[in-house]
């Protein structure tokens, strides 16, 4: 019979060794690109970071809109606390187990940007505010059923308070959200009707579901802001609000302006929180995200005087194979970078010991596996077994989850702190 099998004795993330440094001395820094560290590895790009985050607080200092991003996109308390650091209200949140995990953080705002369904999930939330009266989270509803439930949870519930719900408004054909001003009315109706329970808390819509570059996607987006206005005032003129403040909240990742100008031009008889959702700014991508923010500053002055985004997030792999000419493998995959939107994109290349450069020749990821990315390279490279290879992505939300512990690294790429994950 064989010995049981047992967990590490110490902490062992992927691409950290369990202790950094025991080989290199104390005093040494880690290096990427002294072939310092196990790979594949992500790293986030301080000087990137801090780029973004002054970004956002300009954009923010020229308008009336609060900050709450959206947590899911890092599960990081190390990156919450950069976000609330430059100023966000609080951290908002996709799931009742996100709730949970905010509140043991410490973070005390929470907008749970989401229709909370089921029984346990439900109590979970309120558990949370039963527990510590110093947090706050409000939820969104797009149904009668969903509104019932919530009720009926709440009224069984020790906690003594009522739960905040926001309206959500969507878009036809698209995700969640009451379709229309009629069916938003119903449903800001039956919440206020729940007064031992519930409480209408405002109106919630996300413009993100439609493509950015497309044509068809700003008149959906301005019916939506017309069907969210819409809401407002005649909730408003049918006095339902539940309390002296009332919360407009948008998503504002794709389309931050857009976002913000609705937000912006909504007015109310009592104070308006007005609240954008971006979570992905923080690190943006070297693809997806980076066009929408070009088209962004197409748009208006405002955006293209703060400047573009610089993609923070990327994931280093050595080059492993080149098992006939035109292909190389790298030694990335599924579990280790976002593939959901478009594949990884070569961005970087460097040598063991030597100063990375921008790869100039052409390669086009064409497979990904779990464990091995291929690309199609064209034969005048110079690539060789053993490169380290940089690569970007089209999605941030999708990379973080894959990956316990990031390196953040200064601009020689020489890690100076870590940043935890928690999905």
């Amino acid at each position: 019979m064989t010995a049981p099998l047992q967990s590490p004795k110490e902490p062992f993330h992927k691409g950290l060794a369990p202790s950094p440094g025991r080989h290199q001395g104390a005093s040494r820094q880690p290096c990427l690109f002294n072939d310092d560290l196990p790979l594949p590895l992500a790293v986030l790009k301080k000087p990137a970071l801090d780029h973004n985050r002054a970004w956002m607080r300009r954009f923010l200092a020229e308008t009336d809109v609060l900050l709450c991003p959206h947590g899911k996109t890092t599960m990081s308390p190390q990156l919450f606390q950069m976000q609330l650091d430059d100023g966000a209200w609080g951290i908002t949140a996709a799931t009742a187990h996100h709730v949970r995990l905010y509140a043991q953080f410490g973070v005390k705002n929470i907008f749970l940007a989401n229709q909370l369904i089921g029984a346990g999930n439900i109590r979970a939330v309120l558990d949370v505010l039963h527990g510590d009266q110093a947090i706050t989270c409000t939820v969104l509803a797009d149904s009668l059923a969903g509104v019932e439930q919530l009720a009926a949870v709440t009224a069984q519930h020790p906690y003594a308070g009522r739960l905040g719900v926001l309206v959500e408004s969507g878009i036809a054909g698209k995700r969640t959200g009451a379709r229309g001003l009629e069916q938003a009315l119903i449903l800001a109706r039956s919440i206020a009707k729940s007064v031992n329970s519930l409480c209408l808390a405002g109106i919630a819509l996300y413009e993100g579901v439609v493509p950015a570059g497309d044509p068809k996607s700003a008149p959906l987006i301005e019916q939506l802001h017309r069907d969210a206005a819409a809401v407002l005032a005649e909730a408003t003129r049918e006095q339902l609000w539940g309390g002296d403040e009332v919360l407009l909240s948008a998503g504002g990742s794709v389309f931050p302006d857009l976002a913000v100008a609705f937000l912006q031009q909504s007015r109310l008889d009592r104070p308006l929180k007005k609240l954008l959702r971006s979570g992905c700014y923080l690190t943006s991508d070297a693809q997806h995200y980076r066009r929408a923010a070009q088209q962004m500053m197409q748009r208006g002055p405002s955006p293209r005087n703060l400047g573009d985004f610089i993609p923070a997030l990327e994931v280093w792999a050595h080059l492993q194979s080149m098992p006939e000419p035109g292909l190389a493998v790298a030694a990335l995959g599924k579990r280790d970078i976002s593939y959901d939107i478009e594949p990884p994109v070569l961005q970087q290349v460097c040598r063991p010991g030597t100063a990375p450069k921008a790869f100039k020749g052409a390669a086009e990821v064409v497979a990904l596996y779990d464990q091995h990315a291929v690309l199609k390279i064209a034969p005048n490279h110079d690539l060789q077994i053993g490169d380290l290879l940089g690569f970007s992505m089209a999605h941030p939300c999708t990379t973080f989850d894959k990956w316990r512990v990031i390196p953040v690294v200064d601009a020689d790429y020489r890690i100076v702190e870590t940043i935890e994950t928690f999905f």
